[in-house]
């Protein structure tokens, strides 16, 4: 089984555990997923980084559902967030967010490139959007803000939090910081 078979299966038993019935997962999404890196020239800067991080998130945030555990309610919010917290790094569906880098004399060291063609908003909106042509609605507050913090103090606007973090976004964060820094190294 291919990473991003392996992704969807796990994404559409979360799905199902949070009674989600008319998700729709589609050929663009599972194209961009097995082509997207995660970032432009750290963790997962390869095509198909993405859904390795995003699997890595999943499996650490499992981990720590299970040091730490989570009632089943909470356990199932983190692996949701972890399947799809990163998703904005898809683009949109017309435009990578992420292209390859045509300056030969910098690819080996910045593989890829910010899409400057598309308007400015960051990942964790734009993981709104794909949430939203999934057809996957009602995040809890915890949910939202875990998705939209989940960078902490390295995304502006997380200063504004502090003190009013969810253990559901302590908890995303950690588990994406620890994939992107010491597993994803």
């Amino acid at each position: 089984m291919n990473k991003v078979s392996e992704y969807i299966n796990i994404l559409k038993a979360q799905l199902k555990i949070r009674k989600q019935k008319d998700f729709k997962i589609d050929k663009t999404l599972t194209d961009k997923l097995a082509q997207c890196p995660c970032s432009t020239k750290y963790h997962g800067a390869y095509p198909g980084g993405l859904v390795d991080h995003l699997l890595n998130v999943t499996n650490l945030s499992y981990r720590l559902s299970h040091l730490f555990t989570l009632n089943t309610d909470d356990r199932s919010s983190l692996m949701f967030c972890s399947l799809i917290h990163d998703l904005g790094k898809l683009g949109n569906c017309d435009s990578d967010l992420y292209l390859p880098n045509p300056d030969s004399n910098t690819r080996e060291k910045v593989p890829f490139i910010a899409n400057t063609s598309l308007i400015s908003i960051p990942h964790e909106t734009r993981t709104l959007y794909w949430l939203d042509r999934m057809n996957i609605h009602g995040l809890t507050e915890d949910e939202l803000q875990a998705i939209c913090y989940h960078a902490g103090p390295y995304k502006s606007g997380y200063m504004d939090s502090i003190r009013k973090e969810s253990n559901l976004l302590v908890l995303l964060h950690s588990a994406d910081n620890l994939a992107t820094k010491i597993i994803e190294r």
